[in-house]
């Protein structure tokens, strides 16, 4: 509080950290008084990202889909926010998306956080809700086609997951042995298999 009156100048900056502060400290409601703050005293600043960010997180917390919904649009549309604060705040409303129900457009957005932001901390949550919605909803989210394995090798590549691509591919050569697309996941293996020295 004392760094609002000696710096003004630092006033996004220190109505961020207060909040973040806060909110470390169990107190939601004072974090969230200040995260507010600075979208209204401080629109343009580079923190205003950060700050829907948050207050999207305290509203998932509570289960106030429409608040969470707002501030993670809010926080992936500001000029200034970084990408890795976007992808958060896409991943906090894809589960926005799934706490009310809609599947469907949350296995999207998890699915495009999976090709933007494979190999990060959000990347890996995307995954993990992804194969959570395939093991309840296999009917409608599970691999049952030659494009939809290929899509998913594309993607376990990005990951890093050479063990995962191995497994698929041999799934996928055992389902699809006269699909057209046959040449590009052999291509995907050979990569894998030239990087080991294998080949």
């Amino acid at each position: 509080q004392r760094a609002l009156e000696v710096y003004p100048v630092l006033t996004d900056y220190s109505l961020y950290f207060l909040g973040v502060l806060n909110r470390k400290d169990g107190q939601p409601a004072e974090a969230r008084t200040y995260f507010q703050r600075l979208l209204s005293e401080q629109a343009d600043s580079v923190w205003s990202g950060r700050a829907a960010l948050e207050l999207a997180k305290l509203a998932l917390a509570d289960r106030n889909w429409s608040d969470t919904t707002r501030y993670a649009e809010q926080a992936r549309n500001t000029k200034l926010t970084p990408a890795p604060v976007r992808h958060e705040a896409a991943l906090v409303l894809a589960q926005a998306q799934e706490g009310q129900g809609d599947i469907g457009n949350a296995y999207e957005l998890y699915q495009e956080l999976r090709r933007i932001a494979a190999r990060s901390d959000v990347g890996k949550t995307a995954r993990e809700h992804v194969e959570r919605l395939r093991q309840d909803n296999p009917s409608r989210f599970g691999l049952r086609s030659d494009n939809a394995y290929l899509e998913e090798l594309r993607l376990l590549q990005k990951e890093g997951d050479e063990v995962e691509v191995d497994h698929l591919a041999q799934k996928f050569n055992a389902q699809f042995s006269m699909s057209p697309l046959r040449s590009e996941v052999l291509v995907l293996l050979a990569g894998i298999y030239k990087k080991k020295g294998q080949v």
